[in-house]
């Protein structure tokens, strides 16, 4: 990347590193703040909903594995710029359904960091059809 920091990102990887850095600021934010963050912008919110849709859409329990959802996302990332070689699927060969997505972002960030690292965690569990409250 000829340029530097999340506007360089933005402009290479577009929606999907914007869905990626929202997730991201909206989980280390989580009951440490009253204040209201500014909204992103419309289109992002409503690609958001959409991969968020998809993603919840596909049944990833136990019985039936991440596999969809891992290929879902990769689908996600090639389709935003990533290379193929930049994108795999990796699952354990004893479980082969039960697949994650380890993805490489190229460039430079700054003089003393190389390379950017991340993890996510996606766990889906049936609920109980009705009204939903944080203490069931």
């Amino acid at each position: 990347m000829s340029g530097h920091g999340v506007g360089c990102v933005m402009r290479r990887w577009g929606p999907v590193a914007a869905l990626l850095i929202c997730c991201a600021a909206a989980a280390s934010t989580v009951g440490r703040s009253t204040e209201t963050a500014p909204e992103p912008p419309a289109a992002d919110r409503v690609f958001a909903r959409e991969v968020l849709a998809q993603l919840v859409g596909l049944d990833t329990t136990a019985a039936h594995g991440t596999d969809a959802a891992a290929r879902a996302v990769t689908a996600r990332l090639t389709d935003a710029g990533f290379a193929a070689s930049d994108v795999q699927v990796l699952a354990p060969p004893d479980q082969p359904t039960r697949a994650n997505v380890v993805v490489r972002l190229r460039g430079r960030i700054g003089p003393r960091l190389s390379s950017l690292s991340g993890t996510s965690t996606w766990s889906k569990h049936r609920a109980r059809h009705g009204p939903w409250s944080p203490s069931i």
